[in-house]
């Protein structure tokens, strides 16, 4: 089997784009539309720096702090990237119907 083919499995950076890019999506299940702006912002960092953290403690690389804040940082930047390019349009949707409060407009 090539090896080469799966490499990526192996590859810290590649599973932090991942993680980023599936990261909005995420955020907008946990997030409140009825929550102020900086309160859904500060959970969507929250959120991207656990999974940086999460994607270093699976490979093991966790004791070294530059790799953690490398990955840390392409996960929030890919995130940032995704919700702006992708899911702008989707997440408000996805807060609204996982929200608790059922009688919330997103027009007002």
């Amino acid at each position: 089997m090539d090896t080469t083919l799966f490499a990526w499995v192996l590859d810290t950076p590649s599973w932090a784009l991942l993680l980023g890019v599936i990261n909005p999506l995420l955020v907008s299940i946990v997030n409140q539309p009825q929550w102020s702006k900086s309160t859904r912002q500060a959970v969507a960092i929250a959120v991207a720096v656990a999974l940086g953290v999460v994607g270093c403690l699976a490979d093991g690389s966790i004791s070294d702090g530059q790799t953690v804040l490398q990955v840390v940082a392409v996960v929030a930047v890919a995130s940032h990237a995704a919700y702006k390019t992708i899911f702008s349009k989707v997440a408000p949707v996805v807060e609204e119907k996982t929200s608790r409060r059922q009688d919330y407009d997103l027009a007002s």
